[in-house]
């Protein structure tokens, strides 16, 4: 994870610095770097514990339910997972495009809709992913067919943190990383 972190600054750094035509426009800033690390600091604390908490779940499903039953939890959490992959993405997009408007009044007009939205697009997904599964997992995988009926427990919750990271997104491009990381 934070490997992944410092790989993007970096990488970023270098294409500003090194490949973009706006290399011109980049001037080191000390002042800049602390507003940016004091405003990243407060968003990476809600991250960091999504993160953690993302794969603590293996540990108690084979404490409660046995070794066994952790294979056929991580292929439906893989499944689950095709759906939650998309929340960063929305969470970067929101934010940039919430950033650039320089958005200063209500967010209420704005967090319903997006909410609808990317729930829409988000369910219709997991529609694929159970059909998919439910298909496919039988053709392919016969040995793991309990694992089916988790994957339909799992995805209302991968649809929920999709529509969360969508607010979480227009939160911090709005300016509030604290906000976001407290919900």
């Amino acid at each position: 994870f934070f490997g992944g972190v410092i790989a993007t600054v970096v990488s970023s750094l270098i294409y500003l610095v090194a490949l973009s035509s706006h290399r011109s426009d980049f001037v080191f800033d000390r002042r800049a770097l602390w507003q940016c690390l004091h405003f990243g600091s407060k968003a990476q604390i809600g991250s960091l514990s999504q993160y953690m908490s993302n794969r603590i779940d293996m540990l108690m499903v084979a404490y409660w339910a046995g070794v066994g039953a952790v294979a056929y939890y991580a292929i439906a959490v893989r499944l689950a997972e095709l759906i939650w992959n998309f929340s960063n993405p929305i969470e970067l997009a929101l934010s940039t495009v919430f950033a650039q408007r320089r958005q200063t009044g209500s967010l209420d007009q704005y967090i319903p809709r997006v909410v609808k939205y990317v729930g829409l697009v988000v369910s219709s997904l997991a529609f694929g992913v159970v059909l998919f599964s439910t298909i496919l997992i039988p053709v392919v995988l016969p040995q793991y067919i309990p694992s089916i009926p988790l994957v339909l427990i799992l995805l209302p919750g991968t649809v929920a943190i999709t529509m969360f990271q969508a607010v979480i997104g227009i939160l911090l491009g709005n300016g509030q990383p604290a906000m976001a990381s407290k919900l």
